[in-house]
């Protein structure tokens, strides 16, 4: 199966340019900006769910919110049905490295442990490698950081893709026969 099955030519361009600049980086450097692509990439889809705040209550997806952290993020995006479990598993499994490299002293690389070994539980979907012979022979996917490099590139690039499948409720309450705003 195609990578065009599953990402548009907009979500295969943005894919290519996380790689490349992830590729660019240091290796905590890269770890961190495929964490934060990720992170936006989930808040976006969140927030495309959820209703706005009113004027009495908080943004969810503020950083002291319920809903402010990656990890929190990640559950309740899997929990609504927004992605599905293997997409749940690798989107921990980097975020876990993530916090390897956000939490150790200098010095620590791909190469230690655990991010090393948290990096060889991640999959490489098929469909990336299919159709694309340049990328498996540039690309050694036994090195744990091309392991998370292009697994998180693909998260990000399916979560950017992902079209709003519901419809939310209007924030008014015409249920109660309250048509004025409520907030």
């Amino acid at each position: 199966m195609s990578n065009q099955a599953f990402l548009d030519s907009a979500q295969i361009d943005y894919m290519n340019r996380v790689l490349h600049e992830a590729y660019r980086e240091s290796d905590r450097a890269a770890a961190i900006l495929i964490g934060a692509e990720i992170d936006s990439a989930l808040r976006s889809l969140i927030q495309a769910f959820i209703l706005p705040p009113t004027n009495k209550s908080t943004n969810l997806l503020q950083s002291d919110a319920p809903l402010g952290t990656m990890a929190s993020r990640i559950e309740i995006a899997y929990r609504l049905g927004l992605i599905s479990v293997r997409l749940h598993r690798e989107l921990h499994l980097l975020r876990r490295v993530r916090n390897e490299f956000a939490h150790h002293l200098a010095g620590f690389g791909f190469g230690d442990s655990p991010a090393r070994d948290l990096c060889y539980e991640l999959a490489i979907p098929q469909w990336v490698l299919d159709g694309r012979p340049e990328l498996s022979a540039e690309l050694s996917l036994n090195a744990p950081r091309n392991r998370f490099t292009l697994s998180g590139a693909c998260g990000v690039a399916l979560l950017s893709g992902l079209p709003p499948r519901v419809e939310t409720v209007s924030p008014k309450a015409p249920e109660f026969g309250d048509e004025e705003d409520v907030a």
